[in-house]
Order: structure tokens, then C-alpha cells, then sequence
């Protein structure tokens, strides 16, 4: 993943976590636009920081995920500190999601596969 520019990153965390609360309460894309009285695509783009939402638009989002505005928002020293490795936690819920369980026991299946299709192939940990 490209590393986002310096103002870019408060749009990308904010995507991130509107993504991440949006599976928690297991929401989709189209129920949450429909909630918010906007396009599923305003959606994606917003949750993939391909476009900034406005106050009103965020409020009007964090009020359909039941948080407060702030719980969407990272601090300065969050966005100062993000690398661009945002996609960990998003891929960790859909995981969970997907599989009933947790992302460790995902990963520990896709691991065994793997060792199991090719036993020199080692698994990609973070």
C-alpha cells in the first residue's frame, strides 16, 4: 500500500474506522448509506479515503454506527504516528466475520494450507 501524503492520513484513519465499526455492528455499505441519505458509493469512497466527507456527513454517519463523531476521528499524534498500515484492522474484522472466529485462527488455517500445498512456503506474519 502507498504511503498516504500528511493530509491525506486523517481521511484514510477515518475510513478505516468507519469500515471497521460498520462490520463490528454488522451493517452494510448500502444499509448505512440508506440510514445516512446517501449513494453505497459515497460510502466506499469515504470508507476507502477516496473522498472526504463533510462535518455534517460525519456526524450523520457516526449518529447511524451509534459512536460519537470521535470515536471516527484520530488525534493528532494517531495521524502523526500512521504508516499506512491501516488495512490490518479492516481485514481483521472482515476475517472474524467471515469465519465466526478470530483472525488468529484464520490466520493459523490459511498457515497450515499453505505449508500443506507447498512445505517450503513460510507463512507472512506482521
Amino acid at each position: 500500500m502507498r504511503k498516504p501524503p500528511e493530509s491525506e492520513k486523517i481521511y484514510v484513519i477515518v475510513g478505516h474506522r468507519m469500515a471497521r465499526r460498520r462490520l463490528e455492528v454488522g451493517t452494510s455499505q448500502t444499509e448505512l448509506a440508506h440510514r445516512c441519505n446517501l449513494a453505497r458509493g459515497t460510502i466506499a469512497n469515504i470508507e476507502s479515503a477516496r473522498q472526504r466527507p463533510t462535518l455534517h456527513t460525519l456526524f450523520s454517519i457516526a449518529e447511524a454506527l451509534d459512536v460519537d463523531v470521535q470515536a471516527l476521528l484520530p488525534t493528532r499524534s494517531e495521524a502523526e504516528q500512521y504508516s499506512g498500515n491501516g488495512d490490518q484492522p479492516l481485514l481483521s474484522a472482515r476475517m472474524k466475520r467471515v469465519a465466526g472466529g478470530s483472525a488468529a485462527e484464520v490466520e493459523d488455517f490459511i498457515a497450515s494450507r499453505m505449508q500443506r500445498d507447498e512445505p517450503d512456503a513460510q507463512p507472512h506474519r506482521d
